[in-house]
């Protein structure tokens, strides 16, 4: 499941809350996701370029799978 789904499924557990705030929620943690993975995806981009102008999609993965597990993304 997606953070968003997950959000999505707990705060429409809480008596009240509603279609309004799930949907906030899971706007607000689908941005976060999306922002994360287009600045891991740039700064993989600009260090697999520096070091090969021309990579290949498996090295640009490998590289991208890296980038998300040494970071400590933080907003």
């Amino acid at each position: 499941m997606t953070g968003q789904e997950i959000f999505r499924r707990i705060i429409e557990l809480i008596p009240g809350a509603g279609v309004v705030a799930s949907g906030a929620v899971a706007s607000a943690t689908a941005s976060t996701i999306t922002t994360i993975m287009g600045m891991a995806y740039t700064a993989t981009l600009e260090a697999t370029l520096k070091v090969n102008s021309n990579p290949s999609s498996d090295q640009i993965a490998e590289a991208f799978k890296e980038e998300l597990r040494n970071r400590n993304w933080q907003f």
